[in-house]
């Protein structure tokens, strides 16, 4: 059995993104023109758009279009759980570890995300032993960030 009809017409969407038929910053078609291109409902066509935008090539705006925003997709980890036994399956398999520690410059766009105080000299380090729910250590600079994402004295 193939592919779902919404992931192939995701699939030849962003391959016509990537060959600019749709530079970035164009606008797509709309919704009923592209769902009767393909012969498909509007529903299935939303989840093509939808798989786009999770992939960073178009962000949409109602009354406006939906706008082709990257040519190329963000590369992002996902992980799709279907369910809560997969869920519980994850937390308990999943390897995770600290790659880096490095200080930081909170931004506005950081700022707003996380909650954190603008500023430079932030960083973020694990406990020893990685205990849940333990704080950070001490950083090098002023500002570091605890284990639960809120600055410390």
């Amino acid at each position: 059995m193939g592919q779902p009809r919404y992931v192939v017409i995701a699939g030849d969407l962003m391959q016509k993104i990537a060959a600019e038929r749709w530079p970035v910053g164009e606008l797509l078609p709309t919704e009923p023109e592209l769902a009767a291109e393909y012969g498909v409902s509007r529903e299935t066509l939303r989840r093509s758009l939808r798989r786009l935008e999770v992939a960073g090539l178009i962000s949409r705006h109602p009354g406006t279009g939906t706008r082709v925003e990257r040519s190329t997709p963000v590369a992002a980890f996902t992980t799709h759980l279907g369910s809560v036994e997969d869920l519980t399956q994850y937390g308990e398999a999943a390897v995770r570890s600290v790659l880096s520690v490095e200080p930081i410059t909170v931004d506005a766009e950081l700022s707003a995300v996380t909650g954190l105080a603008e500023g430079p000299g932030r960083c973020a380090s694990p406990p020893p032993g990685g205990a849940p729910g333990a704080p950070t250590r001490s950083c090098p600079g002023r500002g570091c960030i605890s284990s639960r994402g809120t600055p410390r004295p």
